[in-house]
């Protein structure tokens, strides 16, 4: 086992849905966080929001997945 890799589990992968999710939650917090910046339509965060959920089904997928690998080969 190394930093990147857990037997069945796309680690790698898993971390790069996360920082996406995180890199969009990031720029949507300034929304809320940063009164003097210009604020974003409606329609764009709830954009956003969307991507977010989509990282999150994709993490989901790939844990899934890893979960699968393991007891198959269990």
């Amino acid at each position: 086992m190394t930093a990147t890799h857990i037997t069945g589990f796309p680690v790698d992968a898993m971390n790069i849905a996360i920082a996406r999710a995180e890199a969009v939650l990031a720029l949507l917090a300034v929304q809320f966080d940063d009164r003097e910046a210009e604020q974003m339509a409606a329609e764009v965060n709830s954009d956003a929001l969307g991507v977010v959920r989509a990282e999150l089904a994709t993490l989901r997928e790939l844990i899934q997945q890893g979960q699968q690998s393991t007891s198959a080969s269990a």
